[in-house]
């Protein structure tokens, strides 16, 4: 087995090679990063010394570093990332699932989470500047609703709005 974490195929007696996963994954539109946070498992995701239920960091240890974001497993891979909020999670799922198997065609299964949503930074995509929200359809664009309370209802979903005294 090869020991080259730049080579394709196996590394370090894994049968997949995880920076090939890695680099694949992080290839695909809409993801953001590779994320090792841990996870919970149920009964098809096993934790060897855990048992199910027991929760496990995301990554794949290979000797003096370890490939975040990606854990090789004997029955197939499992990869856990952070997308850009607006994509459709199934189809960006069925996307990191198919680039993966490009990569490594003999897996018999690659398992993708979808650990959390990367928000765009209000300050850049706001064409009106920081201070600008958008808080519903009934308020202005400043962010504060008609009646001059934070928080009062918008009038187009059906809460009374609420005026100050």
């Amino acid at each position: 087995m090869s020991t080259n974490p730049t080579a394709a195929g196996p590394v370090s007696g894994f049968a997949w090679n995880p920076d090939a996963v890695a680099r694949t994954v992080l290839s695909c539109p809409g993801v953001v990063r590779l994320i090792g946070a841990p996870v919970r498992h149920k009964d098809r995701h096993r934790v060897p010394d855990g048992g199910a239920g027991a929760a496990a960091e995301v990554a794949t240890y290979l000797p003096g570093r370890r490939v975040e974001g990606v854990r090789v497993r004997p029955d197939g891979i499992l990869v856990q990332i952070v997308c850009r909020y607006g994509e459709r999670l199934g189809e960006l799922a069925a996307r990191v699932r198919a680039a993966v198997l490009v990569v490594e065609p003999g897996c018999p299964r690659v398992d993708v989470v979808i650990r959390d949503l990367a928000i765009p930074d209000p300050d850049l995509s706001c064409p009106q500047g920081p201070d600008a929200a958008v808080v519903g359809p009934g308020t202005p664009r400043s962010g504060t609703p008609r009646s001059g309370v934070p928080g009062a209802g918008v009038p187009e979903m059906g809460v009374p709005e609420m005026g100050v005294p």
